[in-house]
């Protein structure tokens, strides 16, 4: 399909191969977290770092920084939510846009939740199927983001088979994309990799407690076959989020070592107390 060809050029980095999305949607459940306070500022600051392929965002937000976004940067748009840290359901995701509406925003693609082991499953899978079947219509790249939760039914979220279960569902439902959880190590999450259709992109999570480890998670990731990373709160909760998404860029699409991309970008932007 023509759309989805030409929008996946502009996700997709045309030499790597590989796509670095910064995620700033976190606001829509989390309010206004540490480091997005200033929403504007980040998203000029970053929209400066050439292997940033693109933004995750809500449509609220973009309305705010459109103007701010560099030209060449892909546009992928929240089309979910309306559940808080406060919801007596939280999972229980519903859809907030159509797919002409964020088509006359510019999105250049759209992302949605997948929960696994709510208990309501059933909720967030099958708004990935309707949506599934609109984004083929219009020709617009369809990012799942599926999530296996902590529950009775899944101990450890991080379990490579509840990773590859999940995922696969998501392709199952007609995603183009797979945004999901690392499983901590190269050896796993290639096995997630290879039993999904669709091309996997892994999200970053929580602050990570090291720097370096954030830069060795996308080191790995890409290494098993992941297409690339859609990382937010381990770039703009950094004391430097341009030091640091210029790190990562490096390591995604140069295939620089974590190590190297840590000492030029990051070493000397760390407080004097901060380890790697």
């Amino acid at each position: 399909m023509i759309g989805k060809t030409l929008r996946f050029r502009r996700l997709i980095d045309e030499s790597s191969g590989r796509t670095f999305i910064v995620a700033i949607d976190h606001g829509i459940f989390m309010g206004p977290l540490q480091g997005i306070e200033r929403i504007g500022k980040l998203v000029e600051k970053l929209s400066q770092v050439d292997g940033v392929n693109g933004f995750l965002l809500t449509p609220g937000v973009l309305k705010h920084v459109a103007s701010l976004l560099g030209s060449k940067k892909a546009v992928v748009l929240r089309i979910d939510g309306a559940t808080t840290l406060y919801s007596e359901r939280p999972y229980d995701n519903s859809l907030l846009r159509s797919i002409l509406s964020c088509l006359s925003m510019g999105a250049d693609a759209v992302v949605a939740m997948g929960y696994v082991g709510t208990g309501r499953d059933n909720i967030t899978l099958r708004n990935l199927a309707l949506l599934a079947e609109q984004c083929d219509s219009y020709g617009v790249p369809l990012i799942a983001e599926m999530i296996p939760v902590k529950s009775e039914s899944i101990p450890d979220p991080h379990d490579p088979k509840v990773i590859a279960y999940a995922a696969r569902i998501g392709s199952e439902l007609g995603a183009d994309i797979i945004k999901t959880l690392f499983t901590g190590s190269k050896e796993t999450f290639r096995r997630v990799v290879e039993s999904c259709p669709s091309p996997i992109a892994v999200a970053g999570g929580p602050k990570m407690g090291r720097t370096i480890d954030v830069l060795v998670t996308a080191k790995e990731a890409v290494e098993a076959g992941a297409i690339g990373i859609i990382f937010g709160r381990n770039v703009w909760q950094h004391p430097d989020p341009r030091s640091m998404a210029l790190a990562l860029s490096k390591v995604i699409h140069e295939d620089m070592s974590p190590e190297e991309a840590y000492s030029r970008y990051l070493s000397k932007r760390l407080l004097p107390t901060k380890s790697p």
